[in-house]
């Protein structure tokens, strides 16, 4: 009798992206040239999709198929993994740094979130997660305010105790995110189209 031993499939991981960059000339940067592919993503928002990938691999619907599930079940799966790896005895685990030690003295009161095996934007593509960081970093900068999340390039990540407009202002023109019900929502002079 022969025994098959396949290996595990790798973690589904969600990634943040912008929609623009699922509608455009730049969509090919997601995908692969075989006929019939498209990137497999969630919307979250006007200006924000999550992207699904595993072993470093986006993943077009296709493939979520393959493993028989919906890009609606996958994105699920890939929140819980996340939050599984992250989440420990003592709670969740995230290594921060000062915000202006990445943006200099005219940052607001905030962290950068280093960055792991996945870019920390991450966080911002699945409500189930970006409630997870939210609860954590009002919790641990107990803000005057609404928290303000920055994410330039959809990678990096930064979240301050201040306005979006004072964000704006004093960091960056475009990237500003806020929370709203788990979800990011780009502020409006962040919307780029």
């Amino acid at each position: 009798m022969t025994t098959l031993v396949t290996a595990p499939a790798p973690p589904l991981v969600p990634l943040l992206a912008r929609r623009s960059d699922m509608t455009t000339a730049a969509a090919s940067r997601w995908t692969d040239q075989r006929f019939g592919s498209s990137t497999a993503f969630v919307s979250l928002s006007p200006g924000l999709v999550c992207v699904l990938s595993a072993g470093g691999r986006v993943l077009t619907h296709q493939d979520v198929g393959g493993l028989g599930l919906t890009a609606h079940q996958a994105w699920n799966a890939a929140a819980h993994s996340v939050a599984s790896r992250t989440l420990g005895p003592a709670g969740m685990e995230i290594w921060v740094r000062s915000a202006a030690a990445g943006l200099g003295s005219q940052a607001p009161r905030g962290y950068e979130v280093r960055a792991t095996a996945q870019p920390p934007a991450h966080w911002l593509s699945h409500p189930r997660l970006f409630t997870l960081l939210h609860r954590h970093f009002t919790e641990v900068l107990t803000p005057s305010g609404d928290l303000t999340y920055l994410s330039r390039d959809c990678r990096e990540l930064y979240v301050f105790d201040a306005s979006p407009s004072c964000v704006h202002e004093r960091v960056s023109p475009s990237g500003v995110i806020r929370y709203s019900l788990g979800f990011p929502l780009l502020t409006p002079s962040g919307q780029e189209r």
